[in-house]
């Protein structure tokens, strides 16, 4: 479900629907999700930088985009978002609408090496607000306003550039899934979700109702007929 967000972009309601849940039910799923991907993936894919891993970058700069002594792209973005009540003006941006502010350091394969979102418009605060440093266009809920509490922007902000990250290095990923199930953190297999017949009483039920509401005669239409299938 909380992929279906990130990838869509689409209201809790309409996604609610969609899945035949409540629109809490739903919303409350995402955000245990997204911060569930922060706390368990955060230190993978966010490893604590070292000189050798900036040297490794600024070299994968040069060779790829021939631009030397370079440690990545450092950009910001605006992440709209609709007003949150009693806000006033404290996330009313120059660009007359609500956000919160992600900055961000990428690599020259557009992986983030550093996020970090502010919650309000500080007056102190400056930054660039492109789109050409971050890789979030598949992303389609940076693409529409979201409908959520700002801590909880934060997070689902945060799961997308994580997720952002593992999905981009595919051979990193296996490492980490073979990991994970040595240690026993995997999820149990799936059951069977396609196929499921119903019991007898049910088709016995459908069968009279057929046959009654089949095309015969009037006088075989009886209430005993009717009854039966109850």
């Amino acid at each position: 479900m909380s992929s279906t967000d990130l990838a869509t972009g689409e209201s809790f309601t309409s996604l609610a629907f969609q899945y035949r849940l409540g629109i809490g039910t739903f919303s409350e799923s995402v955000h245990l999700t997204c911060r569930a991907i922060e706390q368990q993936m955060m230190a993978s894919q966010f490893p604590r930088p070292t000189e050798d891993m900036w040297r490794a970058i600024a070299l994968k700069v040069w060779e790829k985009w021939n631009f030397p002594n370079c440690l990545g792209a450092i950009n910001g973005k605006h992440i709209t978002i609709v007003s949150p009540a009693h806000s006033g003006s404290l996330f009313f941006n120059y660009k007359r609408s609500f956000s919160i502010v992600l900055l961000a350091l990428t690599d020259a394969d557009y992986r983030f090496t550093f996020v970090q979102t502010v919650l309000y418009q500080d007056p102190v605060y400056k930054a660039q607000c492109h789109n050409a440093a971050f890789p979030l266009k598949p992303w389609r809920v940076f693409h529409t306003r979201m409908n959520v509490k700002p801590e909880n922007a934060d997070c689902i902000v945060t799961a997308a550039c994580i997720l952002n990250n593992y999905l981009t290095n595919p051979s990193e990923n296996q490492r980490w899934l073979d990991e994970a199930e040595e240690r026993g953190e995997v999820l149990p297999s799936v059951r069977n979700m396609g196929g499921n017949r119903g019991c007898r009483e049910a088709y016995g039920v459908r069968e009279k109702l057929c046959t009654f509401s089949a095309p015969q005669k009037a006088e075989s239409r009886d209430k005993t007929t009717w009854c039966s299938a109850y």
